[in-house]
């Protein structure tokens, strides 16, 4: 500070703006938020995102808090059971991955932290009270309290959580959930479903009909935080590949505009479960290869498709 006031004394009223901004730009750029996984530049190939080395290959699907610094993702361990692990970025790594407090002895897969950062839902074949032998997935929640996560919740509503199986769950920042669902009544194997919350509780339920929905499954919705475009993942084989991952607009929630993304992103193998990063620049995707699952990200400005939508 010292330093400061002698250069501000000697220096005319000119320079002293000139400081003032230098100043001012440095101090921006310092408090911007900087993630982890920022390339820094457009690339044209998807990237393999590494997390850390115990768990290479087995990754499901991820999804970070807002800040990025944490990574939550769905893994398949020795035992072949699904659990969802998280990592933390500390001091320029990710650290080793631990699975969630909150696990049971059932499978818990697909997480999706809210925009806000203040749940996590996900998909759980755990048991309930009233009836443990219960084995379907269906969709649950935790609220972040601090640095940690509560005792899970279930969504107690039939029209969300049925026989069937309900999971990868995703949210936009007004709360209107979107899901898959193999309940009797959709399109295919597994429908694309909206619930829409009205601020106090969910209001109706829809599917969201056969424009993205096939007669294959589809699945693995994402949406951004103003639900104006949809992502997710079809085993329909209309492109290059087995699974594939395909976007459309939403106009009043009702999709349009269909387009798989392009060879950036899909090949002949397996490739779904798409993910927007909370920078709002990449898509990170996962992609079966080797028989291995790595988790890939590529900029979302050169996948094919366009993200300026306008209402």
């Amino acid at each position: 500070m010292q330093l400061l006031n002698y250069i501000s004394s000697k220096t005319n009223y000119k320079m002293k703006t000139l400081l003032f901004i230098f100043l001012s730009a440095y101090l921006n750029f310092a408090q911007e938020v900087k993630f982890s996984y920022d390339l820094g530049k457009v690339v044209f190939e998807a990237n393999v995102f590494e997390i850390t080395p115990e768990v290479k290959g087995n990754v499901n699907s991820i999804t970070f808090t807002p800040d990025g610094k944490e990574v939550y993702f769905s893994y398949i361990n020795e035992s072949r059971k699904v659990k969802i692990y998280f990592s933390k970025y500390i001091n320029g790594k990710w650290s080793e991955a631990k699975q969630v407090d909150f696990s049971s002895d059932k499978n818990d897969n697909n997480p999706f932290i809210t925009y806000d950062g203040s749940k996590m839902y996900f998909a759980s074949q755990r048991g309930l009270e009233y009836n443990p032998s219960k084995n379907d997935y269906d969709i649950w929640f935790v609220e972040r309290i601090d640095t940690t996560w509560g005792k899970p919740t279930r969504i107690n509503l039939a029209a969300i959580n049925s026989s069937a199986n309900e999971g990868t769950p995703v949210l936009d920042k007004n709360g209107n959930l979107y899901f898959s669902s193999s309940r009797e009544g959709g399109y295919g194997k597994n429908d694309i479903y909206l619930a829409k919350f009205n601020g106090e509780e969910y209001t109706e339920i829809i599917n969201l009909g056969s424009e993205i929905n096939s007669s294959f499954d589809d699945f693995y919705p994402m949406v951004d935080s103003e639900s104006n475009f949809i992502l997710f993942s079809s085993y329909r084989g209309e492109g290059n590949g087995l699974a594939e991952i395909y976007f459309a607009e939403l106009v009043d929630f009702k999709p349009q505009n269909l387009k798989a993304l392009n060879s950036f992103v899909n090949t002949e193998g397996y490739e779904y479960a798409p993910y927007l990063d909370p920078s709002n620049k990449y898509i990170f995707f996962t992609r079966i290869s080797s028989k291995q699952r790595k988790i890939m990200y590529i900029n979302k400005e050169v996948v094919g498709v366009n993200f300026n939508i306008e209402r």
